[in-house]
Parts: structure tokens; C-alpha cells; sequence
């Protein structure tokens, strides 16, 4: 795979970042973990929300009954050089 990131000018402020909710099992529908993986990260998901020990790193949570997490977003916009 291509490494495609690009380093921003030192002079171009870093945009803040952006703490997007995510459900749990939408997310799994959308990646298509194997089953193994998938179960996994259900475990150590639900052992991070049971005791507070960071596990994941992504800041687990229940709403409504449902299992969600925290992205990070940070949206650049660039302009194609002439």
C-alpha cells in the first residue's frame, strides 16, 4: 500500500479533532471483522465499558442500550496545486 500522507506546512495550524459517536455493531456490520476478531474486540469493548481499564483506546460507552465509541475526525481541506 502507497503511502499517501502528505505533511502539512509548518505554517498551516493543525485543525482540532473531532469526537464522532460510533455504533458498535453498525461499525462491525461495516468492517466485517472475521468472527474471531469480531468477538474480540466485543470483549475487550465490554471489559473497557465493566471496569474503566483502557483497553481499546476508544472511548466505550452505552447510550440508549446500544454500545457505541468514539472516532477521532479531523477534516482537512486542500487545494490542488497550479
Amino acid at each position: 500500500m502507497r503511502n499517501t500522507r502528505r505533511k502539512l506546512k509548518s505554517n498551516m495550524p493543525v485543525p482540532p479533532a473531532l469526537d464522532v459517536p460510533i455504533h458498535l455493531n453498525r461499525w462491525l456490520a461495516l468492517t466485517e471483522p472475521d468472527d474471531q476478531i469480531k468477538e474480540q474486540i466485543i470483549q475487550d469493548i465490554n471489559t473497557e465499558i465493566e471496569t474503566g481499564n483502557i483497553r481499546t483506546g476508544l472511548s466505550p460507552y452505552i447510550k440508549n442500550g446500544e454500545t457505541m465509541f468514539k472516532q477521532k475526525w479531523i477534516k482537512l481541506i486542500g487545494k490542488k496545486a497550479d
